[in-house]
């Protein structure tokens, strides 16, 4: 398939040099600058919102969970964007071990014991989710380390399929090289990224086992449309989340009631009626966590009242429309 470039905002970018990273720094990061009282527990706006990650019930699914084979082939096509320095292939080739750290292992804000998947992996920095036979849709501030988020160079980026939970099978601590790709080239962003956070990223190679997933260029998003998001919560395996609804809709971006965390920026937002990827997970609702009691530990920052506040929502980029589009064509 040709990649086709349609206005004049878009720019080409090279990989950058490598960066080292500590393990599954980029995922824990939030939870430290909160610690750090850089970011509130709770915000709330001057319009009265409510800012939160989770919207009622915490609807995150593990693979393992999930039965509707629409859902299950989205989420195969999924990807989780580690560091190059928290992947490592084995002598013979064949494997690459992943290097993560249980959720509940972080030291500077503890997350409380019975929080959900509090003994899972955590090593994924964002997400993403295949377009074409060799590339990768995600948000502009998870693929550009210009920008100035803690995301590594392009030369130090891996792409992983298959970093998830699935049936009789434990966390994967490694996977078959062939699920884990480079990262060839930034190919394009838009210039404003804050208004239309999405990037695409060449792979080293085609993939093979994985389908790209379908775009709705088209537009006519509206709310209440009931949608999921496939990607990786606080850098956790692979996780389903929703339905949910979309809240409201602006030019280029929309805000939903889905359960959003850091590292499920750059994931797919799909249509739940179409199966069509409406956008690109670009920020969550609120910060993730938020201290339980005197700050002994770390939950959720979850918005109870089932709407009886206004729920400041997850912001998603929509898929690149009118003169910023990208067309994928045979």
């Amino acid at each position: 398939m040709i990649l086709s470039l349609i206005g004049s905002l878009i720019l080409s970018l090279d990989c950058g040099a490598a960066r080292a990273a500590e393990p599954s720094r980029h995922a824990f990061l939030q939870l430290s600058e909160m610690a750090a009282g850089a970011v509130p527990a709770a915000a709330q706006n001057p319009y009265g919102f409510r800012r939160a990650a989770v919207y009622g019930e915490d609807d995150r699914r593990d693979v393992s969970q999930v039965s509707d084979p629409r859902l299950l082939r989205l989420a195969d096509s999924t990807v989780a964007l580690f560091d190059a320095d928290n992947t490592a292939p084995d002598a013979s080739g064949e494997r690459v071990a992943l290097k993560t750290k249980p959720l509940g292992a972080h030291e500077t804000a503890p997350v409380c014991s019975d929080e959900r998947f509090y003994g899972q992996p955590v090593g994924a920095f964002c997400s993403g989710f295949l377009i074409g036979p060799d590339l990768i849709m995600t948000a502009a501030h998870c693929a550009d380390a210009s920008i100035g988020f803690p995301v590594p160079e392009c030369s130090n980026m891996r792409i992983v399929f298959g970093f998830s939970l699935r049936d009789g099978e434990k966390t994967p601590t490694s996977l078959p090289a062939g699920e884990v790709y480079r990262c060839a080239g930034l190919v394009a962003r838009p210039e404003e990224w804050l208004d239309e956070d999405w990037a695409i990223i060449r792979l080293d190679r085609a993939v093979t086992g994985h389908e790209p997933l379908r775009l709705n260029a088209s537009g006519g998003l509206r709310p209440g449309t009931p949608v999921f998001a496939i990607g990786h919560p606080a850098g956790l395996p692979t996780k389903i989340t929703g339905p949910a609804k979309v809240v409201s809709v602006d030019e280029k971006t929309f805000r939903t009631d889905l359960d959003i965390f850091n590292g499920n920026s750059g994931g797919p937002v799909v249509n739940a009626k179409t199966g069509l990827v409406e956008g690109i997970v670009s920020e969550g609702g609120g910060p993730d966590y938020q201290p339980r009691g005197n700050g002994e530990c770390w939950e959720s920052n979850r918005l109870r009242d089932g709407g009886a506040t206004r729920p400041w929502g997850a912001v998603a980029a929509k898929v690149p429309q009118g003169s910023m589009r990208r067309r994928l064509r045979p």
